[in-house]
């Protein structure tokens, strides 16, 4: 009687899964570059891109090129928002991100004077 429950417990540890393979990436990324309508890059601009199924968030600034990466995102779809002083806030929804890929996003900014575009 005492091997069943270690027949057991030998069965239910071969079933459990594994840790991960190495280089198996089970993270993805977005990254992009801010512009203005007229294609300028926007430097210095606030990032920040939300899991939309479970609220997980991340900030980041775009460097001195209007570049911004976001790394290590959960697979799911994700919404990025971008706002800077003197400029509307432009929201794009529904980025899907996959395990090992890279999402690209270039995200515009339009002055606070006119409408904002989501795509």
């Amino acid at each position: 009687m005492k091997r069943f429950p270690i027949a057991v417990l030998l069965l239910v540890a071969s079933l459990a899964p594994g840790p991960p393979a190495r280089g198996q990436a089970l993270y993805g990324s977005v990254v992009g570059v801010v512009k203005d309508p007229s294609g300028a890059v926007l430097p210095g601009v606030s990032l920040t891109i939300t899991h939309s199924a479970t609220a997980l968030e991340q900030q980041r600034v775009s460097d001195a090129a209007g570049r911004y990466a976001f790394q290590n995102l959960p697979p799911g779809p994700y919404t990025l928002v971008a706002r800077r002083q003197g400029l509307r806030e432009h929201r794009t929804s529904g980025i899907p991100v996959a395990a090992a890929t890279r999402c690209a996003s270039t995200s515009s900014s339009r002055s606070a004077g006119s409408r904002s575009a989501s795509r």
